[in-house]
């Protein structure tokens, strides 16, 4: 195809609307020789005037007719974002190129060398047409039917919010030059066919309002796989039939997400709410177009806009820790201090005996205080003064404060009573979550509006039920005055996009109370345990949520099980093991699905980290040393170099000895049960962790881990099978690292784990049969090729140590036997039962069994195959079974 090489050039926005054509349309006879070229399309509207206006119509190319390199003035119409243009986009960057911008919308950046024209008329065209008065030009009557499309449809025939005299003046100048209006009127009022009345209709059915504005705003969200055109047209209809002050259409086609917003006057700028997701135009008309986003993420990222720009102003007790830790003002400064010392807080308000705050205290002011001979005074004495607000009270009360006059932190007061603590970090990460300048901090791909809020990644990983508890949850706990939050590591798991079913839910509050009210109202069922203040949520299909009061710990020694009580969700966060796993997901009201994260769990995860929260987190639980291994193998990540500092510390100072052997099992029984098993028992290796598990395995580190590798590949190998009998993944993996140890030694360590007597004896069993089996096969008392040799053997062991057998042997004869035994013999039985034997004429007792273990043999050998073959085999042969 031979391209046009137009040295100037007018363009506007993807799929241009009558305003954009119309803007075109004047600017080529505004600037000499420029040609009107659609970068990326039309809407249907526009090409439809163009098709009726037939060969009077104005001439406009495709962008697809032009070569762009001839271009040397660029001229842009109704737009100022220069990254969608087309082939023009880099044009439009190119500082030795002319660049002209016509434009109304009243933001947006441009280079420097850009020339900018802007209007403020309500169509872009107005502006344009009083130019075209100014210059005295005259046009067609096909143009000027053009252009006066362009002014009615973006003034709402001159009926929308910001309509001025200057659009007024433009469609009376259009008409004299000949604008056929009844055509206008025609196009703008063009009856809905019926795939844009069913797409109206959807719409209908499924506009809600949106809670928490100041605006009465309404939105629907469809999926639309017939792609109607014209759904501008749909939308605009819809507005003028709802009692609301803007509505927004998410329509799904395909694998794109289109927005279409329209406002009446005096409602929310959509052009500015949809300029955050990536769209624009008017403060009346809108739109955005989102590839590969998910309808219900595109709805969240919508809400979390229209809320940061036109919901109410953040009050101080919405943004306020609840669970408050204080000091009684009648305690010795000694006292104080040793309080304050046990919590990872670095101060406390201080309250008198009726709840009421006094004012706050320091570690550094009462360490002072205690130099100075002050132990013994009453803590009251020495307060500083600490600032008390309402409830209601606007955030920005407590930035004067905090801010202003440098106070560390204010106290939220109900009804005199200390209720809330508010901090500067609190204020700090109110501001990140707020801020649209944040850079994301999701793994690449994911789209800038989710980076601190989770509920359209919820609504896409896990059931639909589940999200629906989750958000009537967070619904019951907003109306106590409560905060719900999803922790742990679903949390952590729905940002990598990982399968996990475990929902825990920490309430700041009666976590047993919010439980029983959930289940009367929605029929769970409650299990509840007040000494701890959990209970476990039951659905009616077999839903499950693990509730729990916010906690704060305190480990009153190495290794010590910790001392908990109720806490705020700050320390409940900090009480955990890694900042991965300390990120939390609020669940109540306007808030579902933003984003908690305190320590920087997300940035970590983004980097592929494992750190720790504190110091002391390995002094304090030297368990999440085996915790760190399994999660930097599982999810292939890296434990940081401080925290590898730390762990080898707490090794030096031999702290996981102090630990019971059940703790440091059950979490070596996780690590191994992990895909990453190998790499874990490699990384525990590296770090000298192996002797704490058996003294034995110091010396033989490598040797270990072979042993582990070995059986990882034989359960994959068995895996392959398709075999009904699945093995259970530890207690094979367990039992090869522990291989060397003799039967008695493994008995006494598996005692020591704790492992239930039963598997514990079991596996010490099995250990001895496996060594005398592959003694045996050495020494040639049990050859491969006599399958019933190999099964009597065998078939007394379980499946986990035979497998382990076969991955540490190093003679062939005994893998291959193993081979043959596991995909040919094992499981084979006899087709008939004990009362079939004596129906035959077996005489009851220990004759009945003999012949059942006979019967095996004859299939272990293939001697027989089938019920009918086992009769015949007891029928003919004489006398008693004694073989």
């Amino acid at each position: 195809m031979n391209r046009q090489t137009p040295v100037a050039v007018v363009t506007s926005h993807p799929n241009a609307d009558l305003d954009a054509l119309g803007s075109m349309v004047a600017a080529g006879h505004l600037v000499s020789g420029a040609v009107p070229v659609l970068a990326q399309g039309a809407e249907p509207a526009a090409n439809w005037l163009l098709r009726h206006l037939g060969d009077q119509a104005p001439r406009v190319l495709d962008a697809r007719e032009v070569d762009a390199r001839a271009v040397e003035t660029l001229v842009v119409v109704d737009t100022r974002d220069l990254t969608h243009l087309g082939p023009f986009s880099e044009i439009a960057r190119d500082p030795r190129r002319r660049l002209l911008v016509y434009d109304h919308h009243g933001d947006g950046a441009l280079p420097e060398h850009a020339e900018l024209i802007a209007s403020r008329t309500g169509s872009n065209t107005a502006g344009m047409v009083a130019a075209l008065i100014r210059n005295g030009v005259r046009l067609t009557p096909a143009e000027a039917t053009v252009l006066a499309a362009g002014v009615y449809e973006d003034t709402g025939m001159l009926t929308f919010a910001g309509v001025t005299d200057t659009d007024f003046e433009a469609a009376r100048w259009l008409l004299d030059q000949g604008a056929d209006l009844s055509l206008v009127g025609r196009l703008l009022r063009q009856d809905l066919s019926p795939a844009q009345i069913h797409l109206l209709d959807q719409l209908l059915e499924a506009a809600e309002p949106v809670s928490g504005l100041r605006h009465a705003v309404l939105l629907g969200a469809v999926a639309d796989p017939g792609a109607v055109q014209d759904a501008a047209n749909v939308v605009q209809r819809l507005m003028d039939s709802v009692e609301a002050e803007a509505f927004f259409a998410l329509i799904q086609q395909g694998a794109r997400v289109f927005v279409i917003a329209r406002a009446h006057p005096g409602g929310p700028d959509v052009g500015q709410i949809l300029g955050e997701l990536g769209g624009g135009g008017h403060g009346h008309a809108a739109s955005a177009s989102l590839p590969g986003v998910p309808l219900a993420e595109v709805r969240e990222q919508l809400v979390e806009v229209l809320t940061r720009f036109h919901g109410h102003p953040q009050t101080v007790g919405a943004l306020a820790t609840r669970q408050v830790h204080s000091l009684q003002g009648d305690r010795t400064v000694t006292e104080a201090a040793e309080r304050l010392g046990r919590y990872p807080l670095a101060r406390m308000p201080v309250v008198d005996d009726n709840g009421r705050p006094m004012g706050w205290v320091d570690q550094t002011m009462l360490a002072r205080a205690r130099a100075h001979g002050l132990g013994e005074q009453p803590l009251a004495e020495y307060v500083a003064p600490l600032p008390a607000l309402d409830p209601d009270e606007s955030i920005h009360a407590a930035e004067g404060w905090i801010l202003d006059r440098d106070y560390p932190l204010v106290a939220v007061v109900e009804e005199g009573r200390l209720a809330g603590i508010l901090t500067r970090s609190d204020l700090i990460r109110n501001w990140r979550e707020e801020s649209p300048e944040l850079p994301d901090p999701l793994p690449a791909g994911e789209h800038a509006g989710s980076r601190r809020n989770l509920s359209g990644r919820m609504r896409e990983m896990l059931p639909r039920d589940a999200v629906t508890a989750l958000e009537r949850l967070g619904g019951l706990a907003a109306e106590a005055g409560e905060r719900a939050f999803l922790v742990g590591g679903l949390v952590r798991d729905i940002i990598l996009h990982r399968r996990n079913t475990d929902v825990d839910v920490v309430v700041e509050g009666a976590a047993i109370d919010l439980g029983n009210r959930f289940a009367r109202e929605y029929g769970w069922h409650l299990h509840a345990h007040q000494r701890f203040g959990t209970a476990v949520l039951l659905g009616p299909e077999g839903e499950r949520i693990d509730l729990a009061t916010s906690r704060i710990e305190h480990y009153p020694y190495p290794a010590a099980l910790p001392e908990v009580e109720a806490g705020s969700i700050k320390a409940d966060l900090f009480r955990r093991d890694f900042t991965i796993n300390a990120l939390a997901v609020e669940l109540d009201g306007t808030r579902f699905g933003r984003l908690l994260d305190l320590f920087g769990g997300l940035q970590d995860i983004r980097q592929g980290t494992i750190r720790v929260l504190h110091s002391l987190s390995f002094v304090e639980d030297p368990t999440r040393i085996l915790r760190a291994a399994r999660f930097e193998a599982e999810l292939a990540f890296q434990i940081d170099a401080q925290s590898l500092r730390l762990i080898r510390n707490a090794v030096d100072l031999e702290l996981p000895a102090r630990l019971s052997g059940h703790r440091l099992f059950r979490e070596l029984r996780y690590l191994l049960e992990a895909g990453g098993a190998v790499e874990g028992v490699r990384r525990l290796a590296g770090l000298g962790m192996l002797r704490f598990v058996h003294p034995a395995l110091e010396a033989e580190r490598d040797g270990a881990v072979e042993r582990v590798e070995a059986g990882r590949d034989v359960l994959d190998w068995y895996r392959l099978l398709f075999r009904e009998e699945a093995p259970v993944r530890w207690k094979v993996l367990l039992t090869l690292l522990l291989w060397k140890l003799p039967p008695e030694e493994l008995g006494d360590a598996l005692t020591g784990f704790e492992v239930r007597s039963r598997d514990a004896h079991r596996i010490t069993g099995d250990r001895r049969r496996a060594d005398r089996f592959e003694q045996a096969v050495i020494g040639g008392a049990v050859r491969g090729e006599d399958p019933a040799g190999v099964f009597e053997h065998l078939e007394r062991i379980s499946l986990e140590i035979v497998l382990a057998l076969m991955a540490v042997t190093g003679h062939a004869g005994v893998r291959e036997a193993i081979s043959h035994y596991i995909q040919h013999l094992r499981g084979i039985r006899g087709a008939l039962s004990g009362s079939d034997l004596i129906e035959l004429g077996v005489p009851q007792g220990p004759e009945v069994g003999r012949w059942l273990e006979r019967l095996v043999r004859a299939r272990v050998r293939g001697e027989v195959n089938s019920a009918e073959e086992e009769r015949e085999l007891v029928v003919r042969t004489e006398g008693p079974v004694n073989e």
